[in-house]
């Protein structure tokens, strides 16, 4: 007769069977370190930050479980007895009694996630349940049971998605640097805005080593913030030897690279700030999930990213991104179907990237990136002087006053822009190359205001 199984059930048993685990591995992960070495200890601003062992776990498991003669038999025996329960446990459950074999000793089972595929043994399922309860703030064993029982009951179409602690939660996550976010704003069409923070379960601080500026060597990463499109996965259980199933295999969505784009540049035309596209990370599931899977060494787990952009301006102090002008820059992406910012993009664009130039090209080439917008925001203006100022006094100016002095700005700015073009020959040219950097300021200023008027 088939027994129904009964899921609290059998996540109390589980919990008690790895509490009493957890006491009776201390004497041997002991021993094993100290034959083996302990664990690097890693500590920062005096907080630990030791990373859990998972193979040391792994390795005392195995070593028990795999134990043939009798002298090693009689020394694992009170962990063997303490890893019986839990195994049997594993064993049971709908989602592992049917592929789950003995494999040189080993129970095994293939575990799919998105992409990829890893052989996993009961070992490592133990050690990532283990590795879950050492992470969770709240040290309950039948909290980690739950998480997993579910992630289990997914794979075997016994549960379903959503799951309410969203470990079958995916993300396809592009990150910048350049501003500090404070919040998780939404985008809409399924896409966010967020901090470096709301990333840290999936995506590993680890993977900027020497690749980041100063404060981001020192755990700084504030300036790094991610836009990310979620959805949905399930994990895929299947014996070792079944053939693989065709259907799992998952791309980003088809403009989800453009759209991070375009609201980052947006973003740093709205905080007048360069902003720089570092990261590329692909269907990335989260740590925690890994580690229940037992995953610690799966491919999921060591998915660092596609290196993008460069870091730049290591030196450069930011304060944190006004909430009022993120969510302004929200809301006017939000509504860009209806306003003219398919024509303006390109403009923002190219703002955008005058603004990521500093400290990397000269200031003429700024200067001459900035010419660009206005001539393109009135192509039909011809003599760029009278004309192209007069148009945007016109424009920006709020009183008679504005319009004039908005239009000696414009007027100046190209009289710059002409001595650099011309190389500065002439002692007018050579005393307006001296100030550069008021007519870079007027100019971004000036061309940013114009922009953002066109699609408000």
């Amino acid at each position: 007769m088939k027994h129904e199984f009964d899921a609290a059930d059998w996540e109390q048993r589980l919990s008690k069977a790895l509490k009493r685990l957890a006491k009776a591995q201390e004497k041997y992960l002991q021993d094993y370190w100290n034959v083996n070495g302990s664990p690097t200890q890693y500590s920062f601003n005096g907080k630990d930050e030791t990373p859990f062992p998972s193979d040391d776990y792994y390795w005392v498991y195995n070593d028990a479980l795999v134990a043939k003669s009798a002298k090693k038999r009689e020394y694992y025996k009170p962990l063997i007895e303490a890893l019986a329960p839990v195994r049997s446990l594993l064993r049971v459950h709908p989602a592992l009694a049917s592929v789950l074999r003995m494999v040189f000793g080993t129970e095994a089972v293939q575990v799919g996630v998105i992409n990829g595929e890893a052989l996993t043994g009961i070992a490592q399922i133990i050690s990532g349940l283990m590795a879950r309860q050492y992470y969770r703030p709240e040290k309950k064993f039948l909290r980690t049971a739950g998480e997993l029982n579910s992630l289990l009951l997914l794979s075997s179409e016994h549960g379903v998605s959503p799951l309410t602690n969203d470990l079958d939660l995916g993300l396809d996550v592009d990150l910048f640097y350049g501003v500090r976010v404070a919040e998780k704003y939404d985008l809409g069409g399924g896409y966010f805005i967020a901090p470096f923070d709301e990333f840290r379960d999936y995506i590993d601080p680890s993977w900027f080593k020497d690749r980041a500026p100063d404060q981001v060597k020192a755990r700084d990463l504030e300036l790094f913030f991610g836009i990310a499109a979620p959805f949905r996965w399930k994990p895929e259980l299947r014996h070792v030897n079944a053939p693989l199933r065709d259907g799992r295999l998952r791309d980003v969505p088809l403009l989800f690279h453009r759209v991070a784009a375009e609201f980052a540049e947006l973003l740093s035309v709205v905080l007048e700030c360069p902003i720089t596209w570092v990261y590329d990370f692909p269907c990335v599931v989260s740590k925690t999930s890994l580690q229940l899977l037992g995953q610690h060494h799966g491919p999921g787990s060591a998915r660092a990213g596609e290196f993008v952009g460069n870091f730049r301006d290591p030196f450069r102090k930011q304060s944190p991104a006004s909430p009022d002008r993120v969510r302004h820059a929200v809301e006017l992406f939000s509504k860009k179907s209806k306003t003219n910012y398919a024509t303006i993009a390109p403009l923002i664009h190219r703002l955008a990237e005058a603004q990521r130039t500093f400290g990397r090209f000269a200031k003429e080439d700024r200067i001459l990136d900035l010419a660009i917008i206005f001539e393109r925001y009135f192509p039909e203006e011809k003599t760029y002087k009278k004309e192209l100022s007069r148009n945007v006094s016109n424009l920006l100016g709020a009183s008679t006053e504005e319009n004039a002095q908005i239009g000696e700005d414009i007027d100046r700015f190209y009289r710059t822009r002409n001595a650099i073009v011309h190389g500065g020959k002439n002692k007018g040219d050579a005393e307006l190359l001296k100030e550069i950097d008021r007519a870079l300021e007027n100019g971004f200023k000036y061309a940013r205001a114009l922009l953002l008027n066109s699609i408000s």
